[in-house]
């Protein structure tokens, strides 16, 4: 009995020198010793150890009280051994809390301790045991930063969060700007603070100190990183940034095609860049494609050259391969080539005409095995195949009809008009001269058929 009460003393007295035995918890044929006791949202949470006082067999227990109706809301006990207790608990930002069991393996009939090992026990806000984890380690103490429990063990942090099981914390990058919970005392750039919360965008050398618990990280705060939808990017400068050069303050919509440069600079030697694309967009070609028919394109760029040439969206028929160049600021190019195949404007495969129809051929064609190119007229009924082959033996075949052949319609002459020798002898030079000018044409390629 001397070594086992020896053991516990040491034990105690190792880990948890402050002793307290209240008597609302402890029950007949045991004795409860408390090692936290943490008041947080009206809630009183009492955690350590029951010893049975025959057996000497000691269970890490839980106890947690309304403090303004004073009634019990959970009554714990945790036996997974000889020797468990609950030596850390934090709760978190939604009410659920963890709580660490460490549970010590002992060897008869020496009493010594041979084994101790961690484990996390995680209870929901209606204080029910939802998870539990068991740890590699001990860990010499535990604190918490926000919704994150941080142990430190010989120089080396274990952290665990709801969401994140081993996460790093070495760095705290904060784009919220939400306050950070903590248990013990915070200080923030070496000023002591009731609250750990800031707007300023830098960094920030953050400390907690909670008894034998001493824990220091870099706080980084920063605005949240440009969102982009729908070829807009929104870009957050609540505390002020440069938008291409330019100072601007707000949430910033950027929808200008081209590169832009945003830059943040906070203190502690803070400074953030973002290099951020809008996207040219363009409707009526594809990238690549081989189309058999005249294009038009648009476009949200700042301005198109086509073929090296400018580009307002003109109508392109000229058979062949086009390279399209879309530009923006800050130096934004976006290249997209396409070919356009042999094809005709002014006749459609399946129709009927009467009479005649003209249509125009880019390129080369076969009428009724008959080479044409640019404008051709079709008077003579009959059912004709056009035939285009690009530059890889495609063929492409528009069939139509024309359904009879154009009959002139006699010309019944006019009886000449007896007029004056003035008449003629004043608009005589000037009828010679009209003749003269509707005589000369403009020559052009065309086929009549």
């Amino acid at each position: 009995m001397f070594k086992i009460g020896l053991f516990f003393f040491c034990i105690s007295f190792v880990f948890f020198p402050n002793v307290s035995i209240p008597e609302d918890i402890e029950k007949e044929g045991e004795t409860v010793w408390i090692w936290g006791d943490l008041t947080q949202d009206n809630l009183r949470y009492r955690y350590g150890y029951v010893r049975n006082v025959i057996t000497m067999e000691m269970d890490a227990f839980l106890y947690v009280q309304d403090i303004n109706s004073g009634d019990t809301l959970l009554d714990y006990r945790y036996d997974q051994g000889y020797y468990e207790e609950f030596v850390y608990l934090a709760v978190l930002s939604d009410g659920s809390f963890i709580v660490v069991s460490r549970e010590h393996r002992i060897v008869y009939p020496s009493m010594i301790v041979k084994e101790t090992t961690d484990e996390l026990l995680l209870f929901s806000p209606s204080f029910l045991l939802q998870d539990k984890i068991r740890l590699d380690h001990i860990y010499e103490s535990y604190g918490m930063v926000g919704d994150t429990l941080v142990g430190l063990f010989e120089g080396n942090s274990f952290f665990w969060s709801p969401t994140l099981l081993e996460q790093s914390f070495d760095v705290f990058v904060d784009s919220l700007h939400n306050p950070i919970s903590y248990q013990g005392l915070a200080f923030l750039d070496n000023h002591s603070v009731t609250t750990l919360e800031s707007s300023m965008i830098g960094n920030h050398q953050v400390e907690i100190d909670e008894g034998s618990f001493h824990f220091s990280f870099l706080w980084v705060i920063e605005e949240m990183s440009p969102q982009l939808i729908d070829s807009t990017w929104t870009v957050f400068c609540m505390e002020g940034c440069m938008i291409d050069e330019e100072w601007r303050v707000g949430s910033i919509s950027i929808t200008e095609v081209g590169n832009h440069m945003i830059q943040y600079e906070g203190v502690g030697g803070y400074s953030q860049t973002y290099d951020l694309t809008v996207e040219a967009t363009y409707e009526g070609i594809v990238d690549e494609q081989r189309i058999s028919e005249g294009v038009q394109i648009f476009s949200n760029a700042s301005s198109m050259m086509m073929d090296g040439e400018d580009y307002a969206s003109e109508w392109i028929h000229e058979v062949g391969t086009h390279e399209l160049v879309l530009f923006g600021c800050g130096g934004y190019e976006k290249t997209i080539s396409f070919t356009i195949l042999p094809h005709s404007v002014g006749v459609t495969d399946g129709a009927t005409y009467e009479y005649e129809v003209t249509f125009h051929v880019f390129g080369t064609a076969l009428l009724n095995q008959r080479l044409v190119s640019e404008e051709v007229t079709v008077s003579q009924a009959g059912e004709y195949e056009l035939v285009f082959e690009d530059e890889d033996g495609v063929s492409r075949i528009l069939r139509f009809e024309v359904t009879s052949t154009l009959v002139p319609q006699p010309i019944t002459p006019t009886p000449p008009e007896t007029t004056s020798w003035l008449k003629y002898a004043v608009w005589g030079p000037l009828g010679i001269g009209a003749i003269l000018i509707l005589k000369k044409k403009t020559k052009k390629t065309s086929t009549m058929i």
